[in-house]
């Protein structure tokens, strides 16, 4: 390219959607800047890794699964290159990557239950309700007859 035809008002710098990039592609993205030339690309490092940070925590806990292996990888490259940049991104993505990692999963918020009362195959009786009523009635009457020592 020629000095003549080359226009200095003009915007050459490269932007890309690293919403809609693969996990592979945002790799090679932080490769190529990294490499190509560092100091002038470390703002897109910083680009890719917040991506990174965002696909982390969309991902979550399911890191551990076996699936999501070549993303942990990917993850663990991009974050060797932030080290590198002594970037400001690396110890989000350390504790974001550990946490999710090594914490135990949370157990799901649940709504307490509230148990229904449970009932005795025995009813209890209260202490007025000790006797039945027939033993009341037989054992705390006046005798029928008169003559009866059991006078009051």
């Amino acid at each position: 390219m020629d000095s003549s035809t080359f226009d200095s008002s003009l915007d050459y710098s490269l932007h890309f959607d690293l919403q809609v990039v693969s996990d592979l592609d945002l790799k090679e993205i932080a490769a190529l800047s990294f490499h190509g030339a560092p100091s002038m690309c470390y703002s897109d490092i910083d680009l890719v890794a917040d991506e990174i940070i965002f696909r982390l925590d969309h991902i979550g806990y399911e890191i551990r699964n076996k699936e999501y292996r070549p993303f942990s990888d990917i993850l663990v490259y991009i974050f060797n290159i932030l080290k590198k940049t002594r970037s400001s991104r690396i110890m989000p993505i350390y504790h974001k990557y550990n946490h999710y990692l090594n914490e135990p999963m949370p157990s799901p918020v649940m709504s307490p239950v509230k148990s229904p009362p449970v009932k005795s195959p025995h009813p209890v009786k209260s202490s007025q309700e000790k006797h039945p009523q027939k033993f009341k009635t037989r054992f705390m009457r006046k005798p029928k007859s008169k003559e009866s020592i059991y006078q009051p």
